[in-house]
């Protein structure tokens, strides 16, 4: 199945989930973020604002703040060459990319200060391979910038997103593991 085919499965999966479910499955990846080992030790997360249809991660970016954790949100860069991460804090400014997706007016965070990325998923598979929206932001930002050798990639999705083996591209970048309300899949 190619990616695009993929896309419209997924996206059917994920508009299905009834509001209250949805609320419960955030709940539950958030406690299941909360007890992995990657963690625990981390001073600054590269998180995001979710879209509407991606899973919310609130609760792990404010369990994050109370834990005196430095959190930073994306911004696509023009064209989408590259993203940079701005910090962010509850009441934080918020201006638009180009892509129309919010991000904090903040200081702005080296790739290679950041100890954990958590990624939204379009879609996943159970060798940790992200399917993305398509233009290859991510994959883009991992292959061309510096990084923590130990800073993990975490794809944050539910479980209906996942999909059976996906073809890849040589420039897909794997997740290191995905976080769903149901489990914790490494890579």
């Amino acid at each position: 199945m190619n990616k695009d085919v993929l896309r419209n499965v997924v996206r059917q999966r994920r508009s299905s989930i009834p509001y209250e479910e949805r609320i419960k499955a955030e709940k539950a990846i958030f406690e299941r973020f909360k007890e992995l080992d990657e963690a625990q030790d981390v001073k600054v997360v590269a998180s995001y604002n979710p879209l509407p249809e991606e899973a919310d991660v609130s609760l792990i970016n404010n369990f994050l703040l109370e834990q005196g954790k430095l959190v930073c949100f994306p911004e696509v860069m023009l064209n989408g060459e590259n993203i940079q991460y701005h910090k962010w804090q509850i009441g934080s400014v918020m201006k638009s990319d180009w892509c129309g997706i919010d991000y904090p007016i903040g200081k702005i965070i080296p790739s290679d200060e950041i100890d954990l990325f958590l990624v939204p998923l379009f879609g996943f598979d159970r060798f940790c391979n992200r399917l993305g929206t398509g233009g290859g932001f991510f994959d883009k930002f991992f292959a061309i910038n510096p990084f923590k050798e130990n800073a993990a990639k975490v794809g944050i999705a539910f479980g209906v997103q996942e999909v059976p083996m996906m073809m890849t591209d040589k420039w897909d970048v794997k997740m290191d593991m995905i976080v769903t309300e149901k489990e914790v899949i490494r890579g």
